[in-house]
């Protein structure tokens, strides 16, 4: 990667000096300069490999393949001039492509032979930019790049037999070919407007898959399933294209068809020839998003309705739906809609099938499972919910309210184990309906925050008395972001500012995540479930916290501010009393002095340090005089001496980026220093990463507007060259890094 980028920057570097210098040199200076500089830069790789320094002959090899292309630049100014550039470019492309094979393969450079793969492609579209488009044209493109992809990928594969495996990879490229010429030409053929095909059409072009299928089956070990992927998604998108255009169907039949080639496909993966189960799943995606194609009309539309209503918060009347969103009729009948929409998601859930018995993919059931049902909520809230009128918003947002506190309450008595498990995802669909379109009003959204938080709290005390550790941690975590947010709109639904709101918001959060753990990380609550819901609580305090800080960060909400902080910094205090959580002191000494800050600025106080200096330094006293009172082992510098230190140099670092003047940070610059080499003397870790940061941080405020003066191309050479040494030496480097990172183990 350093070698990949440095490469990148040199050779930007030299496009920039040459743009500004390269009209000095003549033609014959310019041409054998870049001639020679790639020839070495080329045998530079290939020694490289030869030696066995991979990323050494990686670099080398792309820079000669990006300078060859300035060759050619180079050649067709100095020498043909009056050559047409598409032409020129089309045949020189091709020969750097052919270039960076050869110094691939004698190099062994993988990103040759990728960058040649993609010049190889690029060459018959630059030739073919400007002129008149046409079928043949563009099943030529597409021919030409399988080709290039294929063959490639065959002569970079295998280690034995070449002759058989080039013979193999081009016979399979031409099959590949084939299949898209094929698959392509019934849809091409539409759009240019010509005959129908006939049934000999459909016929022949059958045949041609079926043959190219046979010839990839035999050559796929030495080729990759990805050929074999791409043919079976071409012979989808044959059946739609060729039974639409032959037999006149109408937009339900390709749905049908191309779902059941899906599902029936994917359903019998498991059960089908060897050669034939590797084949990725995502290839009947192809068959999945053409099914898909008659609901787009009507998603479009849902969509428009959805997006007015977020683009317009609050300022619904509650009016009908349709009238409220200025819906357009549906382009597709409700009854061909519905079932549409049935076909493709049952399509989905057959895709979902065939990867849920894989052994890589098993342990992600749940999330493939959760990733369905969000997409079956946003579908079905989308689509039907439009085509509901004359029924109101209001009536949409209650009535989910009703039926998702119904289905909290039945799962609360009865229990949601095995098939009631229905009841939760009902309840859960309810809820995201309510929610959605509850922003219409803001007493729509408010009721449906507060009815949802506290079907959230039943639910987890019905879930938690049962064991149900799935469902009580989710319902944690809405009732830990849901109730803070419906208080802050409750205040401001009051007439109270929205700084004040979230200030209000803050401190329920806060205040949720202080109850949960002195209730359920107690001495008497011991158990796994209870310790994860008081984690859940406290990311949920955090996600209110983290919102109310970037909601109260301008100058106008100061107050608000002051009170976030506040709270943060005591929740963060409780959270940080249990051992394992002795990490979030650290957070709450930051939040805490940057509470300290904000009170200062607040009374315009100037020389912050003066009030600063005195904390830090009965900070640094505690902390030695714990450290030293401790019996059991050293304590970490962190919590003895780095509270001390960073209230100390953190306001004079943060001033200084932002006071503009010389002695800030001066004085940043030459404290960070000595704290960097006292705590590495002393093998003390707070002391040396402070000193580092505040070191950093203050050169790099005060060099940037020196390297902002230099010459684009001296600073961006620079940067390659550095990168290009670094790449270059990366194995020695490496070892230095280790030794870095173990000797910075060591510190206390």
């Amino acid at each position: 990667m350093l070698l990949g980028l440095g490469t990148a920057l040199v050779a930007v570097a030299v496009t920039v000096f040459a743009a500004v210098n390269w009209r000095r040199l003549d033609a014959t200076a310019q041409g054998l300069a870049l001639v020679a500089l790639t020839g070495a830069l080329a045998a530079g790789a290939a020694r490289a490999g030869r030696r066995g320094l991979g990323a050494t002959a990686e670099a080398f090899a792309a820079a000669s393949v990006l300078l060859a292309l300035a060759d050619v630049h180079a050649f067709r100014v100095g020498l043909a001039p009056q050559v047409d550039a598409r032409s020129w470019w089309a045949l020189g492309l091709l020969g750097v492509a052919g270039l960076a094979v050869a110094v691939g393969s004698a190099a062994r450079a993988r990103g040759a032979f990728a960058t040649a793969t993609v010049l190889a492609q690029v060459a018959l579209p630059v030739a073919l930019v400007g002129r008149t488009s046409t079928v043949a044209a563009a099943l030529a493109v597409i021919v030409q790049s399988t080709v290039v992809v294929v063959a490639l990928g065959g002569l970079r594969g295998a280690r034995r037999r070449p002759a058989r495996r080039v013979g193999r990879a081009t016979a399979v490229a031409i099959a590949v070919g084939a299949e898209l010429a094929t698959s392509s030409t019934a849809l091409l053929a539409l759009a240019e407007g010509d005959p129908v095909p006939r049934w000999w059409a459909v016929a022949a072009a059958g045949a041609v898959l079926l043959v190219a299928l046979a010839v990839e089956l035999r050559a796929r070990p030495e080729v990759r399933d990805g050929s074999l992927s791409l043919a079976v998604g071409h012979l989808l998108i044959a059946v739609l294209g060729a039974a639409t255009a032959a037999f006149g169907w109408d937009g339900g039949a390709p749905v049908a068809v191309v779902a059941g080639i899906a599902a029936i496909g994917l359903l019998g993966a498991g059960r089908l020839p060897r050669p034939w189960s590797g084949a990725p799943t995502a290839t009947f995606g192809i068959g999945l998003g053409l099914a898909s194609l008659p609901v787009l009309d009507a998603v479009a539309t849902a969509l428009i309705a959805a997006s007015e209503a977020a683009g317009r918060p609050w300022s619904l009347d509650g009016a009908t739906t349709a009238a409220d969103l200025a819906l357009q009729p549906v382009g597709v009948a409700p009854v061909a809609l519905l079932g549409h929409l049935a076909a493709l998601l049952v399509a989905c859930l057959a895709l979902g099938r065939a990867p849920a018995g894989a052994d890589g993919l098993a342990r992600r059931r749940a999330v493939a499972r959760t990733g369905w049902a969000v997409l079956t909520v946003l579908l079905s809230g989308l689509l039907l919910v439009p085509m509901l009128a004359p029924v109101t918003i209001a009536q949409v947002v209650l009535g989910a309210l009703a039926v998702e506190v119904a289905m909290v309450a039945a799962g609360a008595l009865v229990g949601a184990h095995g098939p009631r498990r229905g009841l939760v995802v009902v309840a859960v669909v309810a809820q995201g309906w309510a929610l959605a379109w509850g922003a219409a009003t803001p007493e729509l959204t408010l009721q449906a925050l507060l009815v949802s938080a506290a079907s959230m709290a039943l639910a987890l005390v019905a879930a938690r008395r049962r064991g149900l550790d799935g469902i009580a941690l989710a319902a944690a975590a809405w009732l830990g972001v849901g109730l803070p947010l419906a208080t802050g709109l409750a205040v401001l639904a009051s007439g109270r500012p929205g700084s004040t709101g979230w200030a209000a918001a803050a401190v329920v959060g806060a205040g949720l995540g202080v109850v949960g753990q002195l209730l359920l990380d107690g001495p008497r609550s011991r158990s796994i479930l209870d310790r994860r819901m008081v984690g859940v609580a406290l990311a949920a305090s955090a996600v209110v916290h983290v919102l109310a800080l970037a909601a109260t960060g301008g100058r106008s909400a100061l107050d608000a501010l002051a009170v976030v902080l506040a709270a943060g910094t005591i929740a963060l205090v409780v959270h940080g009393t249990r051992p394992d959580r002795r990490a979030l002191l650290v957070a709450a000494g930051v939040e805490g002095l940057a509470l300290t800050w904000l009170l200062l600025a607040r009374e315009d106080v100037g020389l912050v340090e003066a009030y600063t200096l005195p904390l830090a330094a009965l900070l640094l006293v505690l902390g030695t005089s714990g450290a030293r009172l401790r019996a059991a082992g050293p304590v970490p510098s962190w919590w003895t001496i780095g509270p001390g230190l960073l209230v100390a140099v953190g306001p004079t670092v943060a001033l200084g980026l932002v006071d503009g003047g010389p002695v800030r940070p001066l004085v940043g610059i030459v404290v960070g220093a000595a704290l960097a080499v006292g705590g590495a003397a002393r093998s003390r870790r707070a002391p040396f990463d402070l000193g580092v940061a505040s070191v950093a941080v203050l050169a790099l405020q005060q060099a940037v507007p020196v390297v902002g003066a230099l010459p684009n191309w001296a600073t961006i050479g620079t940067t390659g060259l550095v990168l290009l040494a670094v790449g270059a030496t990366f194995e020695q480097r490496r070892d230095d890094l280790r030794s870095a990172r173990r000797a910075y183990a060591t510190l206390a």
